[in-house]
Parts: structure tokens; sequence; C-alpha cells
């Protein structure tokens, strides 16, 4: 298979398991007097750097092959290679004690299925180009390829120990299914934390290209999609829409596409000056709105946003020239040798706080939930050009759409899909790690909920609807990507498990671990470790162990059922829109509190009944029920804090504000000067420099606030100072502001992603700050 491939990886698994059966004699001869563990370690150890050593060496072939001239395949040079490997594999079944006869049958059974596996590769095989073939990246922050192994040592080497000693086989069947079930979810789990981590050590950067001057932009169709969004929220779009910067604005063509076809919306884009697409029938809902924009319009590039999200100025200069830059590339190539570029994807940013910022108080320490992916597992995925279009925020070439008949309409995300069927059509795509469009996160948990199981469901569906893993049209790194995308949403049903079982086992008595506390804190200790450090070098500020545990125990009991109905094939039909235009509040609600709450009781009786089976003499391996009872009980303690909500005291949302301001005292003009902190559409808090206080009456203040882009006067009346960090913060409501347009101009067109400035390695100090933080609101 590795000669089928040009795959190093797999030839290194062969020539490694073959190169195990001397190495099981030598481990047998050095460790015959210890016990079989220390025999399984050393074992493992050898292969294990016999494989690193054979993988790096095929690599340096490997590359080295790359730089010559490529030559036509060596027919009888790849029979030779067949027969090698296939000799190889029955040379190893032979030290095994199979018998010679049957290794022959195997022989001559593997030769003649890999001739032909290999004849109809080569001759159906499309090539698999990336965005890297169009422009040479630039290294991006990688982790050091020592971390990368050690971290794959100790998570193979601790899933080894569990499978080989660690089952309970003598226990009865109940402890033997409780094993195989966690076995089979921790071996899901780490295959999908290595292919991950595979995937964004790739990440590298690709700078903007440079455009001549003088040289003609493309035009350019600007799609904004909107069903029940309101007036206001619409409004706001498109004045961001309107105000992005290109160097001939009328080749820029915005369209509010409506498919509630509402006379108000109509107006507004009337009065807006921009295009205005509706139907009479919703058939396909956003994916056939957008195709019925497509039939309307006619620019070779389509950009496309959702109703709420506001680019930023320079969206289409950060974003069009990697178009015009593969257009000179391919501009006198061969049909067959040029590289078209399907899309360029920037991320999903929000400018509130999300809900699990805002309800565990973490608003200034965590960035959003949605970073991590977006930023970091995106622009990674251009390596291996399996960038997911998310739908919004997202340039798309009108060809690759016509090529794939426009937008995907038979799936409820349709973006997952479109973006598949342009990636196996021989387009490119590009993901970019800078916001350059904000929007609104949900702002209620019923809403949150609901976007996620449509997310969970239309992504599992697209498997029943699109061939993704039995087609030559997607490369194998591109079908792995595309598998932990999948994976990500099955991982609640994973989750649930991980919470179920150990009540389960402790309420049962039964023992899914079957070993002694020595070994316990050899293997599993280390692999627990070794996850926190690796993802902390992995992920840099944007994500931690404990955190991806409270985002996925917030969401799996509410995700399971739904992703379990979505594998067996029941699909959700029609999806509700997620409503953006409601007020932030508590919302609380016995429907959402009810799981986590009988979790949490069965999580403290379970806790108490093995900790006194343990006192009574239980086995060892009720340390690691006990284990993981106390960690989900504070995973669950957190989330009923999250379900609980938050009282909102503030509408500033905008948190990341760096802007100047200078106030006019009414009765005597004497002007302050300050810094605003916080601002939002309705408030604003201000640091004045010098200044103690600020004397708080009902006068209305005019306020003059100024930044790189921009100049406005606001008039807003003081309500009250507190103290924040050693600062006086003083609290404004905005009033009036006489240039509505010059207001939302400096509010949105800025850098407002949240940044993670912490850490949290551990949750027992997160559920403390998060009790503090809830008894001082109180």
């Amino acid at each position: 298979m590795s000669g089928l491939e040009k795959r190093p990886g797999i030839l290194t698994m062969l020539l490694a398991a073959a190169g195990t059966m001397p190495l099981l004699r030598l481990t047998h001869f050095l460790g015959s007097s210890v016990s079989p563990l220390v025999q399984y370690v050393l074992l493992f150890s050898l292969s294990f750097v016999l494989g690193t050593v054979i993988y790096g060496i095929l690599r340096i072939l490997n590359d080295s092959g790359s730089r010559r001239r490529s030559r036509p395949e060596n027919r009888w040079g790849s029979v030779a290679e067949t027969l090698v490997l296939c000799a190889v594999c029955c040379w190893a079944l032979r030290q095994l004690s199979v018998p010679m006869g049957l290794c022959i049958v195997l022989f001559c059974v593997q030769f003649v299925v890999s001739r032909m596996i290999r004849q109809y590769l080569s001759r159906n095989r499309p090539a698999y180009p990336t965005y890297a073939n169009i422009q040479k990246p630039v290294p991006g922050h990688s982790v050091r390829r020592g971390v990368i192994i050690l971290s794959v040592y100790v998570s193979l080497l601790y899933l080894f120990w569990r499978i080989l000693f660690t089952v309970p086989a003598g226990k009865g069947i109940p402890a033997v299914v409780f094993a195989v079930l966690l076995l089979v979810c921790e071996t899901m789990d780490i295959a999908d934390s290595i292919l991950n981590n595979q995937i964004v050590s790739r990440r590298a950067a690709y700078p903007l290209p440079e455009t001549g001057e003088g040289e003609i932009w493309p035009e350019v169709d600007v799609f904004v999609a909107t069903y029940n969004e309101s007036r206001t929220l619409l409004y706001k779009t498109l004045h961001g829409c309107l105000n992005m910067e290109y160097p001939d604005p009328s080749r820029v063509h915005i369209y509010l596409c409506d498919d509630g076809n509402r006379p108000e919306i109509r107006k507004l884009a009337q009065d807006l000056q921009v295009g205005y697409l509706t139907r009479t029938s919703r058939a396909g809902a956003k994916a056939g709105n957008l195709n019925n924009a497509l039939k309307h319009t006619a620019s070779p590039l389509v950009v496309t946003f959702d109703a709420d999200m506001i680019p930023r100025r320079d969206f289409l200069k950060k974003t069009i020239p990697y178009f015009m830059h593969a257009q000179r590339r391919n501009a006198g190539l061969p049909e067959e040798e040029q590289i078209p570029l399907g899309f360029v994807q920037t991320p999903q940013a929000f400018y509130n706080e999300d809900l699990f910022q805002h309800h565990l108080y973490k608003e200034n320490l965590t960035g959003n939930e949605q970073d991590y992916f977006f930023r970091e597992i995106q622009p990674a995925k251009t390596a291996s050009n399996s960038v997911i279009y998310a739908g919004s925020n997202t340039v798309i070439s009108r060809a690759a759409l016509e090529a794939v008949g426009g937008f995907f309409t038979k799936a409820i995300t349709e973006d997952f899909a479109t973006g598949l069927l342009i990636e196996g059509n021989g387009y490119v795509s590009l993901a970019l790690p800078e916001p350059l469009a904000f929007g609104l996160s949900p702002e209620d948990f019923p809403s949150l909920i609901q976007q996620r199981i449509r997310w969970a469901r239309g992504v599992i569906n697209v498997l029943y609807q699109i061939n993704i893993f039995f087609t030559n049209r997607f490369s194998a790194g591109q079908k792995i990507s595309y598998g932990t995308a999948i994976f990500f949403w099955i991982r609640s049903c994973i989750r649930m498990v991980y919470l179920v079982v150990p009540i389960l086992a402790a309420f049962f008595r039964i023992p899914f671990v079957d070993s002694a506390i020595g070994p316990m804190l050899c293997f599993w200790v280390p692999y627990l470790i070794m996850q926190y450090v690796f993802e902390f070098a992995m992920t840099g500020s944007r994500r931690s162990s404990p955190w991806t545990n409270i985002y996925e125990t917030v969401l799996c009991p509410f995700l399971a059922g739904p992703v379990l109905l979505e594998i067996l094939g029941i699909s959700l039909k029609t999806f509700k829109v997620t409503d953006k235009d409601k007020e932030r509040g508590t919302h609380f609600s016995w429907r959402y509190m009810l799981p986590f709450l009988v979790l949490t009781l069965l999580d403290a009786a379970g806790l108490l009944a093995a900790l006194l089976d343990l006192f009574h003499g239980g086995s060892s391996g009720g340390v690691v029920t006990l284990f993981w009872l106390g960690y989900n009980f504070i995973l669950l303690c957190i989330c009923l804090l999250f379900v609980l909500g938050r009282k909102n005291e503030t509408k500033v949302g905008l948190r990341k504000s760096v802007i100047s301001c200078e106030l006019s005292l009414p009765e005597d003009g004497e002007v302050l000067k300050g810094v605003v902190v916080g601002l939002s559409e309705q408030e604003m808090d201000v640091v004045f420099h010098g200044a103690s206080a600020f004397p708080c009456d009902s006068t209305p203040c005019q306020i003059r606030l100024e930044t790189d882009t921009g100049m406005t006067v606001v008039t807003a009346v003081c309500t009250g100072s507190q103290m924040q960090k050693g600062l006086t913060v003083t609290r404004f409501v905005i009033r009036e502001f006489p240039d509505l347009n010059q207001f939302l101009s400096l509010l949105y067109d800025r850098d407002l992603a949240y940044e993670s400035r912490q850490r949290q390695l551990f949750l027992s100090p997160a559920l403390l700050q998060i009790l503090k933080q809830r008894f001082q609101d109180r």
C-alpha cells in the first residue's frame, strides 16, 4: 500500500511491524527475569524508536526524491516494490508460526490485489493540489517535533497498556462491557487528538500578495442573506458592506437577499441604494436564496455574509488579492497545469461576549469559544486543501460554484457541503487567521443549543449526501481532515459515556479498570499530564483541556440524542434560523437545568458509594472510578452555574476598546481627556487622565471619540463610577449621536476579537473563581 499511495507512514508501519518480530525475541531474552509490564514497555519503546527512525529515513528519501525531476513510473520497479512488500508481510506472518502453505497463498493474494488496486488508481487518481502550489507558505508557529513524538509515544503506550493489561476479563460480563465501551471511546479520542495535532502542526502563513499599481481589480458581488432578521441589524451589516474600500467602488455590487420578501426590508435596500433580491418560493432555504442571487448577478467573485456579520473596511483589500495572484499564476499555463482558487475563508468572529465568556465570568480572560477552530485549525487545513466553508465572511469564485451546480441545497449545512464539492472538484481553498468581519454570537442558551444541533446533524448528514471516503476525488489528507470535522460532533456521545459509565460503575460496584495503583501511576498519570502539556504547546492561549471539557459537557446532554439519530439516518428535514436579535439575560429554564441537576446528584451519590467501597477494601480499580466521578462532579457544577446564567449588569459588550476621547464640561467648558475602555451602542466606560472621579448627574455631556479610522461626537449622561484594577472607570449612557454612520464606523470598524490572556490548567480553581464572582455579584 505504501507503493500505491506514496506515503511513508504506511511503509513505516509495515517495516516496523516486521521488525517487531526479532525485537520480541530480544525483549524476551533481555527481560526474562522481569515482569510482563516491564517487557511490554521495553518492546513498545524499541518498536516505537524503530518506527520513528524508519519514518525519518523515508521522509528524507521522499523529500530528496521530490526535488528531482519527476519521471514516468517504472513498471518493473513498481512490480518489484510490491513483491518486496508482500514478502515482508508474509515473512512476519511466518514468524508468528503461520503455516508456510498459508503464507504462500496470502502472498499471492496480496500481490494480485495490490497490483489491481495500483492499476486502478494510476488510471483514475487525479492530482491533489493545495494553495501552497500557488503561493509559497511562510512557516508559522510550530511545535517542536520532539514534543509531538513524545505525545504520540505516551498516548500509544497508555492505549496499548489499557488494551493488554486493564480489561477485567474475569470480573463478569458487565465489567467487560463497560471496559470495552470506555476503551473504544478512549481509542477514538486518542486517534482524534493525534490527527488534529498533525493537522495543526502544519499551519503556515500566506502573506497578502502584492498588487500592481493600475492593475484592474475584478468585479465582486456581495450577498447578505436574510430571512427574519430585524431592519436595525441589517442596517448595520449593509452599512459595513457599503463602507468597504476598493480601488474602483463601482465594481462592487451589494445585494440584500431577502428570503422573507418583506416590504420594510425592500425599502431599506432602496434607502441605502443596494440591490434587493427575493423570490416567491423558499425551496432550499439559505442555499436556495443564494442560488437565486447567483441567477441575477454575473461578477466572477461572490462574497457571502450572514445578516449579522459586519465587515471591516479592509475586508475586500485583504481577500481579493489572493484571487488576483492565482489568476496571474495561471495566466499562460496549459489548462492541466492551472490551479484555480475556489474560496478564501476568513474567521467568524464576534463583537459580543459568547455565553461561556459571559456566564462564567471570563469575558476579559478567555477568547471566544470558536476562536480555536477559525484561527488555528482552519488556517492549518489549508495545507491539505480541506478548509471548511463556514457560510459567511467568505469570498468564492463564481466559476467554482457553477462547476458544482451552485450552493448545495440537500443539506441543512449547505456551506459545509458546498465547500466539500468545490475542493473535490479540483479547486483549492485558503483560510486566513485574521478576523475581517464581526457578528453576534447567540445571546441565550436555547439559541446556542438550536444552532449546534443544526450544525451537528447537518455535518453528519453530509456523509449520506456526498461520498467523501470511498472516492478518489479527495486525497488521504482531505479525508482525514473531513473525518476529524465530522468526529467533532460525535464527541458529544463520547462525553455522555464518560459521564454515565463511572456513575453506573460506582452504584453497581463494577470495576471497568483492572490494575494495581503502581501501573496506573506509571501509565495513566503521564498520559493525563502529557495531554495538558501538549495542548498547551499546540494551541498557545486559545484553548486548554479543561475548557474543552467544559464546552463539550455543557452541550453533550442536548447534542448526543440528535447526533445518534442522524448517525442512524433519521435526518432533520427543516431547521429554525438562529435568533440573533434577543437581548441577553439569564433565560433560565428548568428544561435546560434538569439534565445537569440529575447528573450532578447521581454523580455525588456515586462519589459517596465509591468512597465507601474503597474504604471497605474495594479493588484498586475503584481509584479510577473515584477520580472520574470527582472530575465529572466539578465539571457538572460548572455546567450548573453556566445554565443558571448571570445577571446582565451592562450592555457594554465591546471590551477591546482603545479609543481616545475628550469630554467638554457644560458649566465651565473644561475639557477632560481620557480613554474609552468599553463601548457599545448604548453605553461606554471611560478612564480619565488624572481624574479620580467624574461628578455623576443627569446633565448631558458632549464626548468626542477618535480612532485611526475616524472621529465622531456623542451626547451621553454619567451614571456612576467604580474601581477596576486600581483605575476609576466612569460609566456613561449614550443618549444621542448626531451622525449614526460615523458612529457605526467607529464602533465596528476595529479589531474586536477577544484574546485569551489566561490559561486555565485545572478545573477546581476555575470553579472557585466562578463561585467568587457570583458571590460578589449578589
